[in-house]
């Protein structure tokens, strides 16, 4: 009797929490897929985040420098992901990976995305986790990390996590496309 209360409870829980997300709006639609397990894609597209990420960080980009490739875990074979990651890396490097993860790779300029809608709870999206990425991106190639022989990777993250929660907050959490004019 007691466990047929709490499934219950469980039950309408669960169907609180979907209601609720479907009555806060367009901004907090890709939560939704969240619960249905799917995969998800930017609602901005990469141009965009790195213009606004890179003015952020007060990077002008130039055509001299060329743009990172992102790859998105749905549409990458893992054997590519390893490849790329023991290039970078080394022999042996890509063994703790078993799936494709949000990384930079500055040798190779490549971007990994997980796409998969689990990975991203309510309150967080792929945006702000590709403009994390872009700002590693833009530590390396703008911002002297290239030629740093040995950088604060502590301090690089940090940054890159500020960036992050900026983004979500001001664009994402908000409902405001950084692509609008202001």
């Amino acid at each position: 009797m007691r466990a047929n209360r709490r499934a219950a409870t469980l039950k309408r829980m669960r169907n609180a929490l979907t209601l609720s997300l479907l009555l806060t709006g367009p901004a907090f639609a890709g939560e939704l897929d969240v619960l249905a397990g799917r995969v998800v894609a930017p609602i901005h597209s990469e141009a965009c985040i790195l213009a606004v990420v890179a003015g952020h960080m007060k990077a002008t980009l130039t055509d001299a420098v060329a743009r990172p490739t992102v790859r998105y875990a749905s549409k990458t074979a893992l054997s590519d992901y390893h490849a790329d990651i023991e290039n970078e890396y080394g022999p042996g490097s890509s063994a703790p990976y078993n799936v494709v993860t949000n990384m930079f790779l500055p040798k190779r300029n490549v971007i990994y995305m997980s796409d998969k809608a689990e990975h991203y709870r309510p309150g967080r999206y792929i945006d702000d986790s590709v403009a994390h990425e872009f700002a590693h991106y833009l530590q390396f190639f703008y911002q002297g990390e290239k030629d740093n022989p040995s950088p604060d990777y502590d301090m690089l993250e940090t940054g890159a996590i500020k960036v992050q929660e900026w983004f979500r907050e001001t664009y994402m959490a908000a409902g405001r496309s950084p692509c609008a004019a202001p």
